[in-house]
């Protein structure tokens, strides 16, 4: 949840009822490299918000949890001209296979003529995020 949420809802992050057994956000990088994955429960299934800068809806993946020794495949919308499709794809099926649930991963991050190493970078900072994450729910 982030500091606009807090003022809109008046919950913090730890008495939000559908963060309850989820792992906390995670902030990864710095400056205008730094991201920022969170986690909601949405019943049974999760949402995954991967943010970063200015923060909207690039993507969208949705990843059911399959079978042991099954590769969960992400269903993928982008909106056209973003590029964190394989960020959300990624992040949903890594998720989806780690809890066993159904995860949808919704990113957007945004950075006024970023780089190409600052975008290595943010890629590289929402892996490390997301492996973070996955270890967590794995031990939940």
């Amino acid at each position: 949840m982030d500091k606009s949420e807090e003022r809109l809802t008046g919950r913090t992050p730890s008495s939000d009822p559908t963060r309850k057994g989820l792992p906390e956000p995670v902030n990864e990088g710095t400056g205008r490299t730094e991201v920022r994955l969170e986690i909601q429960a949405m019943g049974r299934d999760l949402l995954l918000k991967i943010t970063g800068g200015e923060a909207h809806v690039g993507a969208v993946a949705v990843c059911e949890p399959t079978g042991p020794g099954a590769d969960p495949v992400p269903v993928l919308t982008v909106v056209p001209g973003h590029k964190e499709g394989p960020l959300a794809e990624s992040c949903a099926a890594r998720l989806a296979a780690a809890s066993g649930r159904t995860v949808c991963a919704v990113a957007g991050i945004h950075q006024d003529d970023a780089t190409r190493e600052e975008i290595a970078a943010i890629v590289a900072h929402v892996d490390r995020a997301c492996a973070r994450l996955v270890a967590a729910l794995r031990n939940v």
